[in-house]
């Protein structure tokens, strides 16, 4: 019998739709108030664009952190326009789960916004699968982390 490796991941797909000069989305999306409880694991939406030969370029990824480990959770697939973020994580091999977000922003100026726990900037669904079958679902709202340093 012959064993092969598993196949490595599909690169990421991940669209930036907007004009940076009119919107920046940079930074990390933390639930607002108090988190559904099947998502507790939940971090943080992590939104890193930047222009590079003319282009939007980056990553989306979703953060987890549980007592025993703390992950990212690349995105297999995201959209990021001015209104919408729409976002497929990676499986993680530490827990088996992929997480979906389909939201939209609030605001069109996010800096106004920043830092601020009671002034949510960005609100839509957040799935949770296990080998393709839904686990958890809760509509969140999230607020704007600015990460300085970065």
């Amino acid at each position: 019998m012959c064993l092969r490796s598993p196949a490595p991941p599909p690169p990421p797909h991940v669209i930036f739709d907007y004009d940076p000069a009119k919107f920046d989305p940079y930074g990390a999306y933390r639930i607002a108030g108090k988190r559904p409880k099947d998502f507790a694991e939940f971090s943080y939406l992590m939104i890193s664009p930047f222009v590079g030969d003319g282009e939007l370029l980056g990553d989306v990824a979703i953060h987890t952190e549980t007592e025993t480990t703390e992950g990212s959770k690349p995105a297999t697939f995201a959209l990021v326009t001015q209104r919408r973020v729409v976002v497929v994580s990676r499986q993680s091999s530490n827990d088996g789960f992929e997480y979906r977000f389909d939201g939209e922003f609030l605001y069109k100026n996010l800096s106004a916004f920043t830092n601020n726990e009671n002034k949510p900037v960005l609100r839509g669904t957040l799935t949770k699968t296990k080998n393709g079958q839904k686990v958890a679902e809760a509509v969140v709202s999230l607020w704007l982390e600015e990460l300085h340093g970065c």
